[in-house]
């Protein structure tokens, strides 16, 4: 098992964000996964669905993309989650 810390993950999101032209802007985690919201740093928006985001497992390091198709994970996720950071807040 390779558990990962949060600094090395927020650092994968950071990459993957920057791949697009974005910062990581939301964090939110649950007991099993870290969310890393990825949007423009203006605040504009595109239909992209949410390129760039990912969410990383604490267990293990993995990364899996944020896909609206897989609803069952992303309710039992938003259901058990707490925002953690937030850019546009500052």
């Amino acid at each position: 098992m390779n558990e990962i810390t949060f600094e090395k993950a927020k650092e994968i999101a950071d990459n993957c964000a920057k791949e697009h032209g974005k910062i990581v802007a939301k964090i939110e985690e649950n007991d099993e996964y870290w969310k890393f919201k990825a949007e423009f740093e203006d605040g504009h928006r595109d239909f992209d669905n949410g390129i760039g985001s990912v969410y990383i497992s604490k267990k293990d390091g993995s990364i899996r993309g944020l896909q609206p198709w897989d609803m069952e994970f992303t309710r039992k996720f938003d259901e058990s989650s707490k925002e953690i950071y937030n850019y546009f807040d500052k």
